[in-house]
């Protein structure tokens, strides 16, 4: 098939492979988002990517106006255990090849959390930038310089500036990776290093977590180790490192890059066996599609609270979840509280206690949190899993 949005490696325009259809229920506040991501295989380079017809400026409104990451109880802060860890990570990673004299620079540093661990070890040349302005605010609070602003709107002053740049769960968000990559080489100073950590295709299916829970709503490049030494090459940043891991059960890689010069006659070469990896575990998604249980809720229409509303509840809207006895909706999210789904308000998890109904978990990755939650607001509601 020939795509609607061209390979972000390679520019591809010619054709792609239909590996999956992802659709998702888009709330008004989500307004301008595709309700449609086609998951395809490049042709040409093989990168996995969501072909979509969108812009780079939906994605942007989104973030700027959505943003999980103003919640401290939910975010990277400079508190949370697993989120600690993992900077931690990304620091042991870069730390061989750095000094405290960098100039580094976060490229959405969310509330600051790789940022404070910086300068805990005595680098005090850093500055972090973010889409969110509360971001921001907490960043500043912290001592640390941050600007409002993101990939396309990165202040003059620092072009050339960077010894090294962070993007930690950036470059899988990003819609319009030809410029972003320009927009990083431009701050990037003629020496300067490019740290990416993204989520990790290869090893999806080893961290297989619910049916399709890695097609993401946010997350439309879906990288590994080549797909990013390729985007390296063609940008004319050359791998120095790159680190394969498993963080709070998640799948990462990570690459650090140095800049140099760019060369027109670029070799580029695809991972066949991620490729492989991928369509073992779309086969495995639908092996374990929740659709059956969904039925049952429909048929029986008992009364149910759905906590938690990610991309993964969004699309099982589409899979006949609207068609469910839905009383209640809840996040722990105060961004998403307010929002409308379905026509149900989404509230506090407190107005539970109003209800006798079944609570239905959807939350992927707090499970254990929430059900924690639950006990101690002390509810005795029944509590079923779909998936």
């Amino acid at each position: 098939m020939k795509p609607n949005r061209v390979c972000p490696i390679c520019r591809n325009s010619g054709k792609v492979t239909l590996l999956y259809k992802q659709e998702f229920y888009i709330p008004d506040d989500y307004k301008g988002l595709p309700d449609v991501y086609n998951i395809v295989e490049c042709d040409k380079c093989g990168f996995v990517y969501s072909d979509m017809i969108a812009s780079q400026a939906i994605f942007d409104n989104y973030y700027e106006n959505n943003s999980k990451y103003e919640n401290l109880c939910l975010s990277s802060s400079t508190g949370g255990i697993k989120d600690r860890t993992k900077f931690e990570v990304f620091y042991n990673e870069v730390e061989g090849f750095i000094n405290k004299d960098f100039e580094v620079l976060d490229i959405g540093c969310a509330n600051g959390g790789l940022l404070y661990l910086l300068k805990e070890n005595g680098f005090h040349k850093i500055s972090g930038i973010d889409m969110s302005e509360i971001c921001v605010e907490n960043v500043s609070e912290m001592g640390v310089k941050c600007f409002k602003g993101g990939l396309f709107s990165l202040p003059e002053n620092f072009i050339g500036k960077f010894d090294l740049v962070f993007l930690t769960g950036v470059l899988e968000h990003i819609y319009d990776i030809e410029n972003a990559m320009k927009n990083i080489c431009y701050v990037l100073n003629d020496s300067g290093m490019v740290y990416f950590d993204v989520p990790d295709m290869s090893k999806y299916l080893d961290c297989y977590i619910k049916p399709f829970y890695y097609f993401d709503l946010e997350h439309i490049n879906h990288f590994e180790k080549q797909s990013l030494i390729n985007l390296g090459k063609t940008h004319g940043l050359h791998m120095m490192e790159s680190f394969q891991k498993i963080i709070n059960g998640y799948p990462c890689i990570s690459i650090l890059l140095r800049k140099g010069n760019i060369t027109t006659d670029v070799q580029l070469e695809t991972d066949r066996k991620a490729i492989v990896n991928l369509k073992k575990y779309i086969e495995k998604s639908y092996k374990n599609d929740v659709s059956n249980k969904i039925n049952e809720l429909i048929i029986s229409q008992e009364e149910i609270v759905v906590w938690g509303i990610g991309a993964y509840t969004l699309g099982l809207f589409k899979k006949g979840l609207e068609k469910c006895n839905i009383v209640a909706i809840v996040d722990n999210d105060t961004k998403k509280q307010g929002m409308i789904i379905n026509g149900i308000r989404i509230e506090s998890p407190n107005v539970i206690k109003n209800f006798d109904a079944t609570i239905v978990i959807l939350a992927a990755l707090f499970r254990d949190e929430i059900l924690e939650q639950i006990k101690e607001m002390n509810i005795s509601n029944p509590i079923k899993s779909i998936y």
